[in-house]
């Protein structure tokens, strides 16, 4: 298979999921750029000229386009380095050359029982047939997608990334600069954050103006400072309920996350539930520290 043929694997719900956030230019743009990334087997060289080419953009277009575009790329040394493109190229080598061996061998095998045949026939004086020519190379299955579909996001995608149903809900908000494949995000979500956690800085950051990376590193300080809670000597451990940061550590310990547009009240309610906390038990400790109920 030549490089202009070479077969490239498109995952439509992962591929909507992760561009959705794009308008018309930006999603053309960056559909071709992924195109000559597997048509050339790799990385693209970081050249102005040669990008805008291949995005079939003027230079006054691409200058637009550029900076968006090369969030979905890590630039290193000069190339523009696609992670995700690179594994699925890999996989698919791999995939290629795992199936033409199997062919093979096959072949082998049983040209060789016909062989041994032959001989036989040979022997009796009966013509010997003559095995066709073994193929080159076998076409490759579809590979699994890397990014398994995901259940109960709030945009109707059929299917997708967590990352790209963040952005989707961040980008309902109107959070601007949303980008599913920002480093950061992708290592929030491995270090165990969830999409509730995430997507409910939504709607502060949109009514304060912030963009996806306000988001990203109030989602982080938040849950930074929820875990470091419990090492607070301010407060002892056993009322933990009565401080806003005590109640968010004490749903983190049980995978409770605030809802969007959920009250507090209401979300503390829950906490204390889970936690078998009694309105009496709060009665008591607020005793306990002098406060007059």
């Amino acid at each position: 298979m030549s490089k202009t043929d070479i077969w490239m694997p498109l995952y439509i719900a992962d591929y909507l999921a992760d561009t959705q956030h794009l308008t018309r230019d930006e999603h053309g743009g960056y559909l071709l750029l992924l195109m000559a990334y597997w048509r050339n087997g790799g990385p693209l060289q970081d050249d102005d000229k040669r990008l805008a080419a291949i995005a079939k953009a003027t230079q006054r277009e691409w200058k637009s386009l550029r900076a968006t575009l090369a969030e979905f790329f890590t630039i290193v040394d000069g190339l523009w380095v696609h992670k995700r493109a690179d594994k699925e190229i890999k996989d698919a080598a791999e995939n290629s050359l795992r199936n033409t061996n199997r062919a093979k061998n096959a072949a082998s095998k049983r040209w060789g029982k016909q062989s041994s045949n032959d001989a036989q026939s040979n022997a009796n004086g009966n013509a010997t047939s003559i095995p066709p020519a073994l193929p080159d190379q076998c076409p490759s299955p579809s590979p699994t997608p890397l990014n398994p579909p995901i259940a109960g996001a709030n945009v109707d995608l059929g299917g997708g990334t967590v990352a790209g149903s963040i952005c989707a809900r961040l980008k309902n908000d109107g959070v601007q600069g949303v980008n599913p494949q920002n480093p950061k995000l992708l290592k929030l979500l491995e270090e165990g954050l969830t999409a509730d956690e995430i997507t409910a800085i939504g709607p502060e950051a949109s009514s304060k103006g912030k963009g996806f990376a306000w988001v990203l590193a109030a989602a982080e300080g938040r849950r930074r400072d929820a875990a470091a809670v419990a090492a607070l000597p301010s407060m002892p451990a056993d009322e933990w309920f009565l401080s806003a940061s005590g109640i968010e550590s004490k749903a983190v310990e049980h995978g409770i996350t605030q809802q969007r547009d959920e009250p507090f009240p209401a979300f503390k309610a829950r906490v204390y539930e889970a936690a078998g906390v009694t309105d009496d038990m709060v009665r008591r400790a607020k005793i306990d520290r002098g406060e007059r109920v």
